[in-house]
């Protein structure tokens, strides 16, 4: 089964972009067609009520390598130089090693998924104030422009499978050896495909479960759940 699919079926969408710190109760904002950016670190800070809940780490869910996630070769370098930031690999020439190829697959393990119940979100929502001197939040809360993120999957693995056009060669193979580190590794497991494991030493996202908040004159009137293919984050 894709990566894709196995999270879909839990409501969980795959982080693309190369923001990679989602966390639980962060607050994103989105308007209409613009991008998604960041906005307060956690829910509580813009609502004038604690929130006694605590996650639970949903068992249901774990990523495991057997679930991976294909992209064409431009689309999944881009995906990969922003995965390797999590594992302090910067070496921002991986295109000069690997210019061109077929594919390149993506899967993670060594995973767990912290979430809070969307039930628990409502009610503290429906009981919780914010100020409505700050005109600029009440303006985002009414339009449903604010999402708040209710789960995610870390994982501390990360496994990828290039596949290349025409035949690797031995010069193309020992200069990624050489720009691999301790924990990053590059290898040449056939004529024309390349596979990289990176170990990281604490768990990073990899997808996210995510709610618009929706008000309506200055009053909470539900969640709606936004991970679908629209790929927010």
């Amino acid at each position: 089964m894709s990566l894709k699919d196995t999270l879909r079926k839990q409501n969980y969408d795959l982080i693309h972009g190369p923001v990679r710190n989602q966390d639980l109760l962060q607050v994103w904002i989105k308007r209409d067609f613009d991008q998604i950016n960041f906005y307060r670190k956690s829910m509580i800070k813009i609502f004038e009520e604690e929130f006694n809940e605590e996650p639970f780490i949903n068992d249901a869910l774990a990523v495991v390598s057997s679930d991976t996630e294909s992209f064409d070769f431009s689309s999944g370098m881009r995906f990969l130089k922003n995965a390797l930031l999590q594992f302090e690999f910067s070496d921002a020439s991986i295109e000069e090693h690997i210019k061109n190829g077929k594919s390149v697959s993506v899967s993670y393990d060594n995973s767990y998924t912290k979430e809070y119940a969307s039930g628990a979100i409502e009610a503290y929502l429906s009981g919780a104030s914010f100020d409505n001197e700050n005109t600029s939040l009440q303006k985002q809360l009414n339009r449903d422009n604010l999402i708040v993120i209710a789960g995610v999957v870390f994982a501390g693995n990360l496994h990828v499978k290039i596949e290349t056009e025409t035949d690797i060669n031995t010069e193309v193979e020992a200069s990624l050896s050489r720009i691999g580190i301790a924990n990053v590794k590059f290898e040449k497991t056939s004529d024309r495909q390349i596979t990289m494991n990176a170990t990281g030493d604490k768990a990073f996202p990899v997808a996210v479960k995510a709610y618009r908040m929706r008000f309506r004159n200055d009053k909470f009137a539900g969640l709606r759940l936004v991970t679908d293919n629209r790929n927010f984050f």
